[in-house]
């Protein structure tokens, strides 16, 4: 099952996991730099100017997927 933010719920996740359905939907915004348990601050990942991706403190290259435009236009 796959949702937008809309319908991604606590009540619509327990649902899905009982029924023992995969359910793939979006997460709330989260500001940047927040404090969530088991996930890495972005100042651990190395930015690799020269081919424009950033490695992860596993050594695992993460390259640019989309960017997000901010403001009009």
């Amino acid at each position: 099952m796959v949702a937008d933010r809309g319908y991604t719920t606590r009540e619509n996740i327990e649902e899905m996991a009982e029924r023992e359905i995969d359910f793939l939907g979006s997460m709330k915004y989260v500001p940047r730099g927040a404090n969530l348990p088991n996930q890495l601050p972005p100042t651990v990942f190395l930015y690799q100017q020269e081919t424009d991706r950033c490695v992860c403190p596993e050594g695992k290259i993460l390259t640019r997927q989309r960017q997000r435009k901010v403001g009009t236009g």
